[in-house]
């Protein structure tokens, strides 16, 4: 999770450049940046499960959110290429249920509603 940057990430950092230089340098800026670009970047991978456990998964869809909004969006479009791979691979096959393909439909509407109320 993203707490992991401020409870294991930013002392570490803190502890080898020194106060001064952490203020100085905007540090915490870029840690921010960079532990949400990587967590977006894991969470791309496991869209499709997240979407299947919902509304199990509902604090990991928050924290990719919040990741997406700290990097300002720039990865919506990957994340959208990623999702329908997924789609194909896992569900649009002969094997799938009906029923099934439609509950991933229904929750990939609610997770989507969750990370972009405005819609």
């Amino acid at each position: 999770t993203l707490e992991w940057k401020s409870q294991v990430l930013v002392p570490w950092v803190y502890s080898v450049v020194g106060a001064e230089a952490y203020e100085c340098n905007q540090w915490a800026a870029q840690l921010d940046y960079a532990a949400s670009e990587c967590f977006v970047h894991v969470r791309m991978n496991e869209l499709f499960d997240l979407v299947t456990d919902y509304p199990e998964s509902l604090p990991a869809v928050r924290e990719l959110q919040l990741a997406l909004d700290r990097t300002g969006r720039i990865f919506y479009e990957t994340l959208a290429f990623e999702w329908r791979q997924a789609l194909v691979q896992r569900l649009i096959h002969p094997g799938a249920q009906t029923s099934q393909i439609i509950d991933v439909y229904i929750n990939t509407i609610k997770v989507l509603r969750e990370m972009d109320p405005s819609g």
